[in-house]
C-alpha cells in the first residue's frame, strides 16, 4: 500500500495486527469484520494470527533473547523446526539471535519475522514508513519479504510515495 502518513493507509496494518492489544485506542461504531477467503471472520480472532512488525507489539518488548523467544514460540505453535532452523531461515546472525529484539540492529525486521513464524503468525504487518525509512531497511526487508513469501505467509507493508 502506498501514501502518506495522512492516507491512513498504515491503520489498516495497525488496526488487524494491534486491535488486541490497544483496543480501547480505536473508535469503532462496531467491531468489523475481516473478510478472509470468502469468509466473514471477527477481527479479535483474525487478530490472533497478525503479527505488527515493531517493538510496540507484546512479543517484542521484552529483554528475552530472539532465540529463546523462537524456542517459546515453537513450543507454543507446535512448530515442527527446531529454533536453528528458523534462524537459518532467517539468515539472522547466530551472535546477534542472543541479543533481545531491541539490540539486533538493522536485523530487527527478519528478528521479529522469525518469533512471530516460530509462534504461527500468519499475517506481517509492519508500520507505516516514509520513502527515507524504508530506503534504510530496503536491503533488511528485500530479503526477508521472498522468505515470507515462500512460507506461505501474508505480508502487509505500508509506505510513503
Amino acid at each position: 500500500m502506498y501514501g502518506d502518513i495522512d492516507s491512513g493507509n498504515w491503520a489498516v496494518s495497525y488496526l488487524l495486527s494491534m486491535y488486541e492489544e490497544k483496543s480501547r485506542s480505536f473508535i469503532l461504531s462496531e467491531l468489523p469484520l475481516v473478510n478472509v477467503n470468502g469468509e466473514d471472520v471477527p477481527l479479535t480472532v483474525f487478530a490472533e494470527e497478525c503479527c505488527y512488525m515493531d517493538t510496540l507489539y507484546p512479543l517484542f518488548r521484552t529483554t528475552k533473547s530472539v532465540k529463546s523467544l523462537i524456542e517459546k514460540g515453537i513450543k507454543k505453535s507446535g512448530l515442527r523446526q527446531s529454533a536453528e532452523e528458523v534462524i537459518d531461515i532467517f539468515s539472522l546472525d547466530k551472535e546477534r539471535v542472543e541479543r533481545p529484539v531491541r539490540a539486533v540492529g538493522n536485523e530487527r525486521f527478519r528478528a521479529m519475522a522469525a518469533i512471530g513464524y516460530s509462534y504461527g503468525k500468519q499475517v506481517f504487518c509492519f508500520p507505516w514508513m516514509s520513502n527515507t525509512r524504508f530506503q534504510s531497511f530496503h536491503g533488511n526487508i528485500s530479503m526477508l519479504l521472498p522468505v515470507l513469501e515462500n512460507l506461505g505467509k501474508t505480508v502487509i507493508l505500508p509506505l510513503g510515495k
